[in-house]
């Protein structure tokens, strides 16, 4: 085979290996997000993340190592045009010589190398089409066309490739014992390959590897197999190839193949080994020439291979975590103390990126160690300070940050050392400067989020770690500005208003200006004495209105009111400053200053609210001084101006002197005088009827008459202000007038009149105390036994009072038609009550109660029953029912309880034994039940049912005695002894029971007594057992010796 035409054979292994290199990557660090802190709309500047340094790391999981057609190199380089134009003529003459001698023993011979020529063609094609789509995808990223490229179609080169395996295949099957076959076998296995029959390429090369072991293609094709499972990730059976091929050292693949080991290792996890193999690499390439050769021109790049290698080298050194013998190594492997720093950055990195940040650390104190003043040792310091910080380690953070700072700030030993190149220093510095910024800004936000005094108070400490350090730093004054802001949201107002004046008086023309003398203002506030504290303050002088001086904290605040008003005369919070200096000057009694600056808020603009604010301080000053005179004077000569005169101020200010008048009558009743009071306000009424104050005169008339004693002239000026016509505040007082006049005419026992005024304050007025006059109206109608109005009072505070109103008028109209009799009407709004679920327990049960005895006076036994019950289950439900109605749960559950007497009665015991014997027997159950019924009543602990309980047990044993002493004779004893045996029978178990009723009597009475139950239960007893024993009475009435009656009673 000529040599020209081997040229480009090269690319014979490029199926051998991924396209992907392994170039290091360049990875970044997740960008951090933008802290915003809003106060005064100032929002924090958005903090940068640091990235790292990008530095060539290896992504493990996805790297594979470079194709192998990277490490191929041609023995001459003739131009490609020729190159192809000579394949082609090659083709030619071999196709042409394939018809000529297809029957010729020639034709095996002729067909492989046209096979090869196909192969080469496929080969050239190939390139050609991959050129060309790379140089259009590079147009495409470098933005010279819009249209992104689609790879090219390779169908051209699978049909040289298929020709290629046809005439191999014809090979085999004509001359399958021909001593070219593995060489056939070979290019099967190839050809297959590059159109996609991986499974079939895999069977040639492993019959080409098992019948012919020592061929020359054998160690070819077990690299071919390495490769095939490479590209799988396949690596457990990747490796035993590519160890075949190591075995023979004089192969050309030998180098690479050991190369393609390593990596396997390293993906299989043995990463010592893998180690091991890439040393041997590096070594082996590293002999005297600079590629193997095999058979002519095809040779392997060992110098690129052994730099490849020695790049690798640090990925497969990082897993094994030898990072403190990592200098050592890397001497050893490299020779080069340049090379081997290089290394141990690359690792650090590396070690950095994947979280080890002991061995991060570790390696770059040891790169600073070897060279303190070395340009980079402030860059790897820095990567340690990022190392801590992106693990939350604040304590090593800071304290790395500080050794960054003092050991590579720019009055450091190390900035001195490289004073030659200021750029170093320059950035540096920059970096120093952003990094402890962004980090301060990170706090602060995060504080912002936490809302934790810890979290504020670590960022004030790195505030004032930058302001120490960075002091003529461009960002100098907007940090300062910002810690102001952390103060505030921290409280420490009086340091925050320290930190914004400073801003202020810094730079006028800064970002921050208005903003820092705005809130320097506001924090200098925060430290101003409230009202309540103002007042203790006056009560405490003997003349009220002295001058209080002004403490340090207000004077700081007066300072910053006075820095604003002169930067910012007609600024947004202009009148606003000055109204509020203007009320500390009045709330110190220091009258002048205030008068003096609230006049000129009045004048600046007399429109504002601020000015009516001043206005009224204004006034209020003259009428603590008690210069009503002035006061009047004042007002007039505010008026006196056109533009205040038009304005809304104005118009009140024509209100507020005529109030001057109605202010004289109030003094007299803020000094206690309230019977001069009354007459002054009074008088003002009469004299100005027309005013907007008239009605409030007659109103504070009748208030003062009212505290006077002067109950009859405060009725006579609360019906004048019933009487006077008014909208608005004016009917309010009308209003006001009529509940204060009901509760007067209450007083006096005018019930009537009271309910009258009640009812009409309620339905005119609005708010809960004409709510609850509505209901006193209703009560008062409800004593006056006037039902009619009471229930239709009651409907309309219903209405208006919502939950609450319903069920307490449902409530009262219920309890109104109870004391009429009227039981199905009071039935109605009782269960119209439950049923708007009042929280009031007690009156639930009273309801349920009286539902029940109603139905039972009514006598619905059905009704009654099912209600009684309900009284039982209501009661019971919680302990506090059972505290509260435990009266009406055991009469109910008595009620219940005595449908067994009434059953015991109405046993039948029939004219037989058996039916005699039956009935008692009924009986007896019943009794037994009864008794355990009342034991339940008994628990109750309500003293009438107690006696009513042992009673109705007493009852039951008469129940049974009367049934002997009545019993029918059995048709079986009708005669004889047998009669006679069986009335003495009857006849002792009735005194047996009557006995027992008795003692049940005695202990109802006795209990009665014991509890004070003096009610017709305890009669009850009394008379059953009078009637039983007469002789058990004494002439006291009391019982005689009485015993228990036992807790079981049994027939």
């Amino acid at each position: 085979m000529k040599k020209g035409l081997w040229s480009l054979i090269i690319l014979s292994m490029v199926m051998f290996a991924g396209d992907q290199s392994l170039a290091q990557s360049n990875r970044k660090r997740k960008q951090m997000g933008n802290l915003t802190l809003q106060k005064l709309k100032s929002n924090i500047p958005p903090s940068q993340g640091v990235e790292k340094k990008k530095v060539r790391a290896r992504n493990v999981g996805l790297i594979k190592p470079p194709s192998s057609s990277k490490f191929q190199v041609f023995d001459g380089d003739p131009l490609k045009a020729e190159y192809n134009r000579l394949v082609d003529e090659e083709i030619k003459r071999l196709y042409k010589l394939s018809r000529q001698y297809k029957r010729s023993r020639s034709r095996g011979e002729i067909w492989l190398r046209l096979g090869e020529r196909y192969k080469e063609k496929a080969q050239i094609i190939d390139f050609q089409l991959q050129d060309k789509y790379d140089r259009k995808l590079k147009e495409y990223h470098e933005g010279k066309t819009k249209v992104k490229p689609r790879p090219p179609s390779r169908s051209e080169v699978r049909d040289f490739h298929k020709r290629a395996i046809r005439l191999y295949e014809w090979f085999i099957r004509d001359f399958p014992k021909d001593r070219k076959v593995p060489q056939a076998l070979y290019a099967l296995g190839y050809n297959n390959f590059e159109i996609g029959n991986l499974k079939k390429g895999e069977k040639y090369y492993l019959e080409l590897t098992k019948k012919y072991p020592k061929s020359v293609y054998v160690s070819e094709s077990h690299f071919a197999l390495g490769e095939y499972y490479f590209e799988k990730e396949d690596w457990k059976h990747a490796l035993p190839q590519y160890l075949k091929v190591v075995k023979r050292r004089r192969s050309r693949l030998f180098t690479f193949a050991l190369y393609k080991a390593s990596w396997c290792y390293f993906r299989l996890g043995k990463y010592q080994t893998a180690l091991k193999t890439l040393v041997q690499v590096i070594k082996v390439s590293r002999g005297d020439d600079s590629g193997e050769s095999v058979e002519g021109t095809r040779t392997l790049d060992k110098l690129r291979l052994a730099k490849e290698a020695l790049g690798d080298y640090v990925t497969f050194y990082e897993q094994t975590g030898r990072y403190k013998q990592a200098y050592d190594d890397f001497m050893d492997i490299t020779r080069s103390e340049k090379r081997t720093v290089e290394m141990i950055e690359q690792l650090g990195y590396r070690y950095s990126y994947s979280g080890n940040l002991t061995a991060s650390v570790y390696l770059f104190k040891q790169l600073i160690a070897l060279n303190p003043s070395a340009p980079k040792a402030a860059k790897y310091q820095h990567q340690i300070v990022q190392d801590f910080q992106s693990t939350g380690r604040v304590k090593e953070f800071r304290k790395e940050l500080s050794v960054w700072l003092d050991q590579f700030g720019s009055t450091s030993a190390w900035a001195e050392a490289n004073k030659g190149d200021p750029k170093v220093i320059k950035e540096n510095f920059d970096l120093q400067e952003s990094s402890l910024r962004n980090h301060t800004l990170q706090l602060h936000q995060q504080a912002l989020n936490a809302r934790t005094k810890y979290s504020k108070q670590l960022a004030a400490g790195s505030y004032k770690m930058y302001l120490t350090y960075f002091k003529g730093a461009a960002n100098y004054a907007e940090m300062r500005f910002f810690y102001g802001e952390l103060l505030y949201d921290l409280q420490d107002y009086e340091k925050a208003a320290d930190q914004y004046e400073a801003v202020a008086l810094a730079d006028r023309k800064g970002k921050y200006f208005e903003k820092s003398v705005t809130n320097n203002v506001l924090a200098r506030e925060k430290a101003i004495p409230n009202n309540k504290q103002m007042e203790a303050m006056r009560s405490n002088l003997k003349d009220k209105l002295s001058p209080i001086p002004l403490s340090p904290p207000v004077k700081k605040f007066e300072r910053a009111c006075l820095i604003y008003l002169k930067f910012f005369p007609n600024g947004d919070k202009s009148l606003e400053i000055q109204r509020r200096l203007g009320t500390i000057y009045y709330s110190h009694n220091q009258f002048d200053s205030s008068l003096s600056i609230l006049r000129k808020i009045v004048k600046q603009n007399p429109r504002s609210k601020d000015a009516i604010i001043a206005a009224e301080i204004i006034l209020d000053i003259h009428r603590l001084r008690n210069n009503l005179d002035q006061y009047q004077d004042e007002g007039k000569a505010f008026l006196a101006n056109p533009t205040i005169a038009s304005s809304a101020f104005g118009k009140d200010l024509k209100v507020n002197l005529q109030k001057a008048k109605f202010l004289v009558a109030d003094d007299y009743s803020k000094k206690g005088n309230t019977l001069k009071a009354a007459q002054s306000f009074e008088a003002f009424a009469a004299a100005n009827p027309a005013s907007s104050q008239a009605h409030a005169a007659l109103f504070n008339s009748a208030v003062n008459f009212d505290k006077s004693g002067s109950i009859f002239d405060a009725v006579r000026m609360y019906k004048k202000v019933i009487a006077k016509p008014g909208k608005g505040a004016q009917a309010q007082l009308k209003q006001d007038a009529r509940n204060s006049l009901a509760k007067i005419y209450q007083n006096m026992g005018l019930l009537k009149e009271a309910a009258e005024q009640y009812e009409a304050y309620g339905r005119n007025a609005k708010g809960n105390d004409a709510i609850n006059a509505l209901f006193n109206a209703a009560v008062l109608w409800d004593a006056l036994n006037e039902y009619r109005k009471a229930f239709s009072t009651y409907n309309v505070y219903a209405g208006l009072a919502k939950t609450k109103g319903e069920q307490e008028a449902a409530w009262a109209k219920a309890e109104m038609y109870r004391r009429q009799n009227l039981y199905s009407k009071a039935i109605y709004q009782y269960d119209k009550f439950i049923k708007l679920n009042s929280p009031d327990l007690e009156k639930m049960i009273k309801a349920h109660w009286h539902i029940a005895d109603f139905y039972t006076k009514l006598r619905s036994h059905g009704k009654a029953k099912q209600w009684y019950e309900k009284v039982v289950r209501i009661v019971n439900n919680t302990a506090r029912g059972r505290k509260l109605g435990a009266k009406y749960g055991a009469q109910a559950d008595f009620i219940l309880s005595m449908k067994y007497i009434d059953e015991m009665k109405a046993v039948r015991l029939g004219r037989t034994e058996s039916s005699i014997t039956k009935g008692l027997n009924k009986m007896k159950e019943l009794q037994k039940v009864l008794i355990k019924k009342m034991a339940g009543v008994i628990k109750y602990d309500y003293g009438p049912s107690v006696v009513a309980a042992l009673s109705a047990e007493a009852e039951s044993y008469e129940i049974i005695a009367m049934t002997f002493k009545n019993i029918p004779i059995p048709k079986e004893y009708a005669q004889g002894n047998v009669l006679k045996q069986f009335k003495e029978m009857a006849t002792t178990q009735e005194k047996e029971f009557i006995n027992k009723a008795i003692g049940g009597y005695r202990a109802a009475f006795n209990k009665g007594i014991a509890l004070k139950a003096f009610g017709p239960e305890m009669i009850s007893s009394a008379q059953a057992l009078y009637r039983l024993d007469p002789q058990g009475f004494t002439n006291a009435g009391e019982i005689n010796d009485v015993g228990e009656i036992p807790d079981t009673m049994e027939l």
